[in-house]
């Protein structure tokens, strides 16, 4: 496999990632308060994933897995308790490690929710505006349509940015791309493929404009902040962006070549920046993630208004407070957090496996519990 595949992987894996960004859930009640504490989450349950429902799901995964469509690690929790947690295959073949509940895998684009807190932070402190132009804030940026962006269209998928994936430069110098202002050097030179606002297209580019964005207002690098916010207030240990290939504790990830499917599953490590950015390619772990959504929910991070236009994707005539669907994808990476409010029922699954088979999992495991 050469990287000379790498845009067509990206492509089919974005596409089989269809849930990558905030995105309502379902249509759900408004919670008796400004946020969903342990109390008014027991309220809320309406499942119960009993011991059927724990066998149910244990006998799919084992079936997913032994199928080759999945490694990794699944949590099922309601009222935001612990029902099923489980590991399933690998996280290393070649050294025969299988995969625990503690195992660090690349989470792709789940990246993009503490980004998205972070900036919505910024905007509770009245540091940022949403309505404000992104070029006020990045001025090197060259397109000339840059200046009518604002930081609603980044977060939003709205700029006409695209995607970084296909361009040389990127491919070529994954491995020195280790900071924000490494990636500003190419893509502060991105085009803007339509007029902002008036269409939507998912971003990887943007959100990185975004980590740019918090440099500049922080006056410090993306990572500490994200780490002084969200990582350390909330112990998520486990959790960061250097992706260290030596690392037993992190997941090795496993593609399949696009051009030939059947191909015995490879090492993605080839096509994985070393570290990731505000777009995504950290690690997190299972325990990591079901932290920081229970802390998100119980208003520990935002207030009601930046939690509100996270769960309905910047829809600000909803008002209402939704759940979560969010997926990310790259080679060798897959994971979805699923968290519907009306059932107060949360799915986390990580995996070091291409799309669609997180997702899949997730789905399954959802009508098995809410439609057995």
């Amino acid at each position: 496999m050469h990287k000379t595949i790498l845009p067509a992987l990206f492509c089919a894996l974005l596409m089989a990632s269809c849930s990558d960004s905030p995105s309502v859930l379902s249509e759900s009640k408004t919670p008796p308060s400004s946020s969903i504490t342990d109390e008014s989450a027991s309220e809320l349950s309406t499942v119960e994933v009993d011991k059927a429902s724990q066998a149910r799901i244990d006998s799919f995964m084992t079936v997913h897995t032994a199928s080759g469509l999945f490694a990794g690690v699944v949590g099922v929790y309601t009222g935001f308790d612990e029902d099923f947690v489980k590991a399933y295959g690998q996280r290393n073949s070649e050294k025969d490690l299988p995969f625990e509940r503690q195992t660090r895998v690349n989470i792709a684009s789940l990246d993009k929710l503490f980004t998205t807190v972070a900036i919505l932070r910024l905007v509770q402190e009245e540091k940022l505006d949403l309505e404000q132009k992104v070029k006020d804030i990045l001025p090197e940026l060259s397109d000339p349509r840059s200046d009518e962006v604002t930081l609603l269209n980044l977060l939003n998928h709205t700029s006409g940015y695209g995607m970084y994936w296909d361009d040389p430069y990127f491919q070529e110098n994954m491995e020195e791309l280790t900071s924000i202002p490494a990636y500003m050097a190419f893509l502060k030179d991105a085009p803007i493929a339509f007029e902002p606002g008036s269409e939507q297209q998912y971003s990887n580019t943007g959100f990185v404009l975004l980590g740019a964005v918090i440099e500049k207002v922080t006056d410090g690098t993306y990572y500490d902040y994200i780490e002084s916010l969200i990582l350390d207030p909330l112990g998520m240990e486990n959790t960061g962006y250097r992706i260290d290939f030596q690392d037993d504790r992190l997941a090795t990830g496993y593609m399949r070549d696009p051009q030939d499917p059947e191909a015995p599953l490879q090492p993605a490590d080839p096509f994985t920046p070393i570290m990731g950015n505000s777009a995504g390619g950290g690690y997190s772990t299972l325990d990591d993630l079901y932290r920081f959504v229970k802390a998100f929910y119980a208003g520990e991070l935002l207030d009601r208004e930046g939690m509100v236009l996270t769960t309905t994707h910047f829809e600000r005539s909803v008002g209402e407070l939704k759940g979560l669907l969010l997926g990310g994808g790259a080679p060798g990476a897959n994971s979805i957090i699923d968290y519907d409010i009306d059932a107060d029922l949360l799915i986390i699954v990580l995996s070091n496996y291409d799309p669609p088979g997180a997702e899949e999992a997730a789905r399954t495991i959802r009508g098995l519990i809410l439609k057995p």
